[in-house]
């Protein structure tokens, strides 16, 4: 009887190994190019919805900024009318008086200082002066404060701007507040509430 040898020959089973490694490590690559390539995909999702959300920030922002904007000049427009019609309210409303004051100003000043410009904004005086005596300075500053009509704290400075002849002209500004402004309302015209009577002629009664 003839013996029969069942088992593969050792260079058929190297190459048969060989092949199932070469199957395994082909079959690893592609199953690692899939994961790659859907994770590339993944990323690139992921990416371009993270875009289109900041588009969508930058787009809100700057409608946020739009409507600041917006806002800020409302409100400055807002601001200019409210100036302007307490401007027409105060002007309609009530008027000062100065006269009093003026005079007193004129009645006060010493003879050595004489005003170059004068200034009145509600209750502050403002006037810029010139003198040719220190004393003279003082003394309309004294007289300034004994004045019942203003109130006056700071003395002023003093400075020597130019000469007439041998003597020096001596510069300075005084600022001060003037007390009991009157004010004056506006006069309003006299309506006469009283109708006129309207006059209805006399009926005649019948005769009978």
């Amino acid at each position: 009887m003839i013996k029969i040898n069942l088992l593969p020959y050792p260079e058929e089973l190297k190459k048969a190994k060989a092949n199932i490694e070469f199957v395994i490590f082909f079959a690893s690559v592609f199953v690692l190019c899939i994961v790659f390539f859907l994770f590339q995909r993944s990323k690139s999702t992921f990416l371009d919805s993270l875009k289109g959300e900041i588009a969508n920030l930058n787009a809100n922002i700057d409608r946020l900024k739009d409507v600041e904007t917006l806002h800020t000049s409302i409100v400055a427009e807002r601001d200019k009318v409210k100036a302007r019609l307490d401007a027409i309210n105060a002007v309609t409303k009530v008027k000062k008086n100065p006269i009093r004051h003026i005079d007193e100003i004129t009645t006060i000043i010493p003879s050595g200082v004489w005003i170059t410009k004068f200034t009145l904004y509600g209750n502050d005086v403002a006037m810029d002066c010139k003198s040719i005596s220190y004393y003279d300075v003082s003394n309309y500053f004294n007289n300034i404060k004994d004045s019942k009509y203003f109130e006056i704290d700071k003395f002023p400075s003093i400075s020597e701007e130019e000469r007439a002849g041998d003597k020096p002209v001596y510069m300075f500004s005084i600022a001060f507040k003037a007390q009991g402004l009157s004010i004056e309302e506006p006069e309003k015209p006299s309506q006469d509430n009283s109708a006129e009577k309207k006059k209805t002629p006399p009926q005649e009664g019948k005769k009978s």
